[in-house]
């Protein structure tokens, strides 16, 4: 039997330690190669350009002493970390971007923050993502990405103009859009049409410019977007001069606008209307809060929800929405068009100078069913539910009236159905322009 040495015994052990030694090393250097990630650091006195496709990582602070971009990015499927730095624009800058990637595709920003450009924070093209970054006091917008992008877990606030702005066929989810704009029309989070945008803050974003026509947003969307669990409190539209409008939120056509709360977005001068919600035709609006909006500007309307036609309009609140300044409206939902179905909503204690209903509707053939308007009041007309004369063939059922000092149900001219309603108060209950048209009263309840 062969016997090892005491040497050759301390040897096989050497060599095992160095066996065990290159292969952590390997091991380590194999994950740090299959990272792949390349560190960079711009001197902040010229733009730094990545122009090859990889993945990069930011490896300290960096603040600007020129007015020019920090970072360009010219090639597409490039990734950078941020590493949890922060990019700080030069003092007064006028004309520059923190992140511009404009003339790339499919380009990622992560984990940092970039504060006080010129213009924009980040600008990415199509197949942008922006994920868990903070972008503030930018002159123009925080985060603008083109189409087909995702901004995620984000956050901008106190930049010149929008927040977030995402082109069509977009996701924004899960971000903090609040305190932007001032320098003219403004919106918390911009989606173009068919995007996304959920479970987002969207609030106390303003205008404060000279300028007409001016409109500020919680969140602004195009035609066919999903807009779902926002909040968009406290937007604030304070142009000097006509025009303009508030919006919690304002969407396009055939948009899912579901399960947000918009309350207390303010209008503060002459013709400056105020929204929670304004969509246009063919869109579905349930369980949403469109509360305690104002308008305090003379001519300026306040209303908790305004649609257009063929929109269904359920399971709301629209209440304590009011309109403060000399001849004005206000109305827990307005149906302009026609087609609606305005159901099981809550429109009570709407307030204005000079007209206020719980509903009014402006378009024929609309269904108003199973809704409770309350205490609406407005100086000169205010009603439950209010009709505009000369439109034909709604269907008026199961509504509940209460203390609408004018009366509880308006139908003015027009062939309506109107049944199975309960009104209480000492106020009329039905009122119409021609007692020889529709079939009013059918099964209607007055105590």
């Amino acid at each position: 039997m062969y016997l090892m040495r005491v040497g050759e015994r301390a040897a096989m052990k050497s060599y095992a330690l160095v066996f065990l030694l290159m292969n952590f090393l390997l091991v380590n250097f194999t994950i740090h190669a299959g990272d792949g990630q390349i560190d960079i650091l711009p001197n902040g006195a010229e733009t730094f350009t990545i122009s090859k496709r990889g993945s990069y990582i930011l490896t300290d602070d960096v603040t600007m002493t020129a007015d020019v971009d920090c970072i360009k990015i010219t090639a597409n499927e490039v990734t950078l970390d941020l590493n949890g730095h922060t990019i700080m624009g030069m003092a007064g800058s006028t004309n520059s971007l923190g992140i511009n990637g404009v003339n790339a595709g499919k380009v990622t920003i992560r984990n940092g923050r970039i504060v006080g450009f010129g213009r924009y924070g980040i600008l990415l093209n199509i197949l942008g993502n922006v994920e868990n970054v903070t972008v503030t006091s930018c002159g123009g917008k925080g985060i603008s990405i083109s189409t087909y992008g995702h901004v995620i877990s984000c956050t901008a606030y106190h930049n010149k103009l929008f927040g977030i702005e995402a082109g069509y066929n977009s996701i924004v989810e899960r971000c903090v859009s609040n305190s932007n704009g001032g320098g003219g029309e403004s919106a918390g989070i911009f989606v173009g049409d068919n995007s996304v945008v959920k479970d987002c803050v969207a609030s106390n974003n303003r205008s404060d410019t000279t300028d007409q026509d001016i409109n500020v947003y919680g969140i602004q969307a195009g035609n066919g977007c999903t807009i779902i669990n926002n909040t968009c409190n406290n937007n604030t539209n304070n142009t000097t001069f006509n025009g303009g409008s508030v919006y919690g939120i304002g969407a396009k056509s055939s948009c899912t606008i579901k399960d947000n709360t918009c309350t207390m977005n303010s209008a503060s001068n002459q013709g400056t209307n105020a929204y929670g919600i304004k969509a246009l035709d063919s869109c579905v609006i349930t369980g949403n809060s469109c509360s305690e909006n104002s308008s305090s500007g003379a001519s300026g309307d306040c209303i908790g929800i305004w649609i257009d036609g063929q929109c269904l309009v359920a399971d709301n609140t629209c209440a304590l929405n009011k309109a403060t300044g000399s001849d004005t409206d206000a109305y827990g939902i307005y149906a302009f068009g026609a087609d609606n179905i305005i159901r099981g909503n809550n429109c009570s204690k709407n307030e204005a100078k000079l007209t206020a209903a719980g509903i009014y509707v402006g378009g024929s053939s609309c269904r108003i069913d199973n809704n409770l308007c309350t205490h609406n009041s407005g100086a000169t007309i205010n009603y439950a539910i209010l009709l505009k004369s000369g439109i034909q063939g709604c269907y008026i059922v199961r509504n509940i009236t209460n203390g609408n000092s004018s009366g509880g149900i308006n139908l003015k001219s027009g062939e309506h159905y109107c049944g199975a309603n309960v009104h209480y108060g000492p106020s009329p209950f039905l009122e119409f322009s021609n007692a020889e048209f529709g079939d009013y009263g059918m099964k209607n309840v007055s105590y």
